[in-house]
């Protein structure tokens, strides 16, 4: 089999166990009254369009360059948001829909 078909089937079969795992961690949870369900609906939004704008781009790459953006990622990663300028939850708040859907 062609090695851009491979790579693009690994992080495919990836992102499936992902999805997988992230639906028992939600009925885990739902179980126990720790999901709030009115956030969820929003981040699914977001979510729905990431994946749509992903499939769409990994279409458009060659097994190259997916192998390279895969390698790289981690290190990608490290540098995004630095721990000393995480932001301090505030007891009692909720957050905004409007600013939590493009987190998904």
């Amino acid at each position: 089999m062609n090695s851009d078909v491979l790579t693009h089937m690994a992080v495919g079969t990836s992102l499936a166990t992902i999805v997988f795992t992230s639906i028992n961690a939600i009925r885990a949870h739902h179980k126990k009254g720790a999901v709030r369900w009115h956030l969820f609906v929003w981040l699914t939004v977001g979510i729905v369009l990431g994946t749509v704008l992903g499939a769409l781009t990994a279409a458009q790459i060659t097994g190259r360059c997916c192998r390279r953006l895969s390698a790289c990622s981690p290190f990608a990663s490290r540098f995004r948001w630095p721990s000393s300028c995480s932001p301090r939850p505030v007891l009692g708040s909720r957050a905004s829909p409007s600013l939590a859907w493009p987190a998904g």
